[in-house]
């Protein structure tokens, strides 16, 4: 990356990933509330009884999974100054990638109320299909194919040792 267009392009997807941490790390309350069959912060005396949305596994899930794409997003920004792309191959790169980080904690989030867990628009294994199984779904499809461009589009542009 070569210029201070480039430099605004990888604060952007820093920013971003870091937006989609935080979502992560909120799911994390999720995952103990479902855990502990209350929503309470312990030491402090006032709990309320509430069922969670989903399973604790779907809220770990969630947690987790957002928490490594945000973690994704800083690693592609620490290593896209490495590499040789133009200013719009960049802009492509990091606007695909914030795309594919947000599908995927969308895909996370929507899941919790999918009983097919989001994997299709219709009936699993898992469960019946839903429209929270559908908002699951959608997102999650286009973020795995434009993952997969990506990734193969940095390996293509990783320069040759004598062209660094």
């Amino acid at each position: 990356m070569k210029n201070a267009r480039n430099i605004s392009q990888t604060r952007r997807l820093i920013r971003h990933g870091l937006m989609v941490i935080f979502v992560g790390l909120l799911c994390g309350f999720g995952l103990g509330f479902a855990i502990n069959g209350e929503v309470g912060f312990s030491p402090i005396p006032i709990t309320f009884d509430y069922t969670m949305a989903a399973e604790p596994r779907a809220w770990r899930s969630a947690h987790v999974g957002a928490i490594t794409n945000g973690m994704m997003s800083l690693l592609f920004a620490a290593v896209l100054p490495f590499l040789a792309l133009q200013s719009r191959a960049a802009q492509k790169v990091v606007t695909g990638t914030i795309i594919v980080i947000w599908g995927n904690t969308i895909f996370y989030v929507a899941a919790l109320w999918a009983p097919n867990r989001g994997l299709s628009f219709g009936a699993t294994d898992a469960g019946p299909g839903n429209l929270a199984g559908a908002v699951a779904y959608i997102p999650a499809v286009i973020a795995a194919v434009l993952l997969l461009w990506i990734v193969a589009y940095l390996i293509i542009k990783i320069p040759r040792s004598e062209e660094l």
